[in-house]
């Protein structure tokens, strides 16, 4: 994966891609960053999730093991 951050100076980009990515189904996203924030209004919705998960400690376990399992995927 490569990832950058650029600070365009016209409307209009070149992408050059690596060899090993032709051929390949790609994903081009154009998010600016200077909009991206969390609103007041935002962070008030996330704290009525909190304690959403409530498990006895079979299933917790059980639970932590699959993130565990998700998060080595990712590596």
């Amino acid at each position: 994966m490569i990832r950058t951050v650029i600070t365009p100076s016209e409307n209009k980009c070149v992408i050059i891609l690596p060899d090993e990515y032709v051929g390949k189904k790609i994903e081009i996203s154009f998010l600016a960053l200077d909009e991206v924030t969390l609103g007041e209004r935002d962070k008030i919705a996330l704290k009525k999730y909190r304690g959403i998960f409530n498990f006895d400690s079979k299933k917790q376990e059980k639970f932590n093991h699959y993130l565990s399992e998700m998060r080595n995927e990712w590596e």
